[in-house]
């Protein structure tokens, strides 16, 4: 006696989604089993899925993340790219015919017929996993994966694992939330909406490369709007698996042009290749041949911006702490990550050359005192950040921290600007002690007396009081005696500086160099002059 075969969860589960399925097909279980009904079921299905409804579903076919990209002064050079995905959102217009056919031939030859839900591929992909026992087949329409890659971007960007998970997870539950709001989509937006999406938002590729446009400057150096037949098939055959069929990867080679040449024979099934030579070449051509393999900005944002990366960094940092960009940072992170900005800045090409060359130049990278320098270059009269030097290999990764020659410290800017806690100043503070000087009507000719030992409490005033004694010489030793201010700033003797400061007092110095801009690097505030000239998306 044969054995009995068991109702397993997952048969049980395969039954009940044909069962729906069928009913969002038309109603009428035994229709399917009939060609005349199988053909007449898509439009069947127009008619029934006005009262089918996923709740919390609304989102724009055009609207996806995108990279930002930080410009030079001369709007030209391209600083830096910055993105969760890396893509470029470009309109069905400017994608190639070839590339909108070969995507609908591979994918989902049915797509202008259907309303969301391939009946036909379903069932297809029935039989071929549940009854034959076959390879698993999905049979998502074109809709239902641009609804799964959609369901996943968004719970991506709201850091929702388990909104990902379900997303992705193989289950009959999964399928029919996409065959639902599949069908929802179709109401609401053109096929050509939905196309348009698909291919801006499909990875086409491995490291992080998403939509057709970035595919096709990544492996042919064009725009997507001038693929060919052989590109745009090479292309389309991706999706299926981005890791295995990536043509830019020596080793998958061979099996890139195997699933090219795939989607060039559903594209003359489909008669989207009408011509036999054209198809007889297309097939013939070695696809290595066709490859004009581009980087892939693997170093994403400042990291891979080279002598370019402080000035990147102090940008970055400019954004990410200013509330007109955003209410929050993690607002602010999303818009420069997935917001699509160009960004243009004040930083010129040649002036941060320079100043890298002159820190360099000055103290060599690998000098064996460990000196770092840092300069700023900044426009006279503006106040325009050009661009910094250092004499450090720009590195954010944690080989900064094993490896004394790179650092992501810029000590030309504040602390949250991505500089330090700051250092001493040293004779540099020497004019403003002449400012603040000249603030309070003094003479800087007026002879001085001076002395190599001082009370505090001489300097003491409403914000700082002193105690105790400050001794104070010159590089040289001793004092000179007298000497006018004018003659300590030109010869940097510090027992000047102490005679001038016992008569105007410390608190006439701090106001001064607030007026000229100066505030302590933790505490915060900004160079005057923002190195943003303008940002749009």
């Amino acid at each position: 006696m044969p054995k009995k075969k068991t109702l397993t969860v997952r048969r049980v589960l395969a039954l009940l989604l044909a069962y729906a399925m069928l009913c969002i097909s038309g109603g009428v279980v035994a229709s399917v089993f009939l060609a005349p009904a199988v053909l007449g079921a898509n439009g069947l299905a127009r008619a029934i899925v006005p009262s089918l409804k996923v709740e919390g579903i609304d989102f724009n076919v055009t609207s996806l993340p995108q990279k930002s990209r930080l410009f030079a002064s001369d709007g030209k050079t391209i600083i830096a790219s910055f993105y969760a995905q890396n893509r470029t959102v470009v309109p069905l217009k400017d994608i190639s015919q070839p590339m909108q056919q070969a995507v609908v031939a591979r994918e989902d030859r049915r797509f202008f017929e259907h309303s969301g839900v391939d009946v036909q591929g379903v069932l297809r992909a029935f039989v071929q996993t549940f009854v034959k026992k076959g390879d698993t087949q999905g049979g998502s329409s074109l809709t239902q994966q641009y609804v799964k890659n959609v369901l996943l971007t968004q719970a991506h960007e709201k850091d929702d694992p388990i909104g990902e998970y379900h997303a992705s997870e193989e289950t009959i539950a999964r399928k029919l939330r996409e065959m639902l709001i599949a069908v929802q989509m179709e109401k609401k937006y053109s096929k050509l909406e939905i196309l348009q999406g698909y291919l801006n938002i499909a990875q086409f590729g491995t490291n992080n490369l998403y939509g057709v446009e970035t595919a096709a400057r990544r492996y042919f150096n064009v725009s997507a709007k001038d693929l060919n037949i052989v590109q745009a098939a090479t292309i389309a055959a991706i999706t299926k698996n981005p890791a295995a069929y990536d043509p830019s990867v020596e080793a998958n080679q061979k099996e890139s042009e195997r699933q090219r040449n795939i989607v060039l024979d559903l594209m003359r099934q489909e008669g989207f290749i009408k011509d036999e030579k054209t198809y007889e070449d297309a097939v013939k051509t070695p696809l290595k041949d066709t490859l004009n393999l581009q980087d892939a900005a693997s170093n994403i944002g400042c990291q891979g911006a080279g002598d370019n990366a402080f000035f990147c960094n102090y940008v970055t940092n400019q954004i990410l702490n200013s509330k007109e960009f955003g209410a929050t940072q993690d607002a602010r992170n999303k818009l420069l990550n997935e917001g699509g900005l160009d960004i243009y800045t004040t930083m010129d090409v040649n002036a941060n050359a320079a100043a890298m060359k002159a820190a360099r130049d000055t103290i060599p990278v690998d000098d064996p005192s460990g000196f770092e320098v840092s300069i700023a270059a900044i426009r006279p009269g503006t106040g325009e950040v050009l661009g910094f030097g250092s004499n450090r290999v720009y590195d954010a990764t944690d080989e900064a921290k094993t490896n004394p020659t790179h650092t992501a410290i810029n000590y030309a800017v504040d602390q949250k600007d991505g500089g330090g806690w700051g250092f001493q100043v040293g004779s540099t503070w020497k004019p403003i002690n002449l400012a603040a000087w000249m603030m309070a009507g003094k003479s800087i000719n007026t002879p001085l007396r001076t002395a190599t030992r001082y009370n505090n409490a001489d300097f003491s005033c409403d914000r700082f009081q002193g105690i105790g004694t400050w001794s104070v010489q010159n590089s040289g030793g001793g004092t000179t005696n007298p000497e006018t201010p004018l003659q300590g700033l030109v010869r940097s003797h510090n027992t000047t500086q102490a005679s001038m400061m016992q008569q105007i007092k410390l608190c006439a110095i701090a106001d001064a160099a607030k007026a000229m801009g100066y505030h302590n690097s933790p505490e915060a505030a900004r160079m005057s002059f923002p190195p943003i000239h303008s940002m749009r998306p």
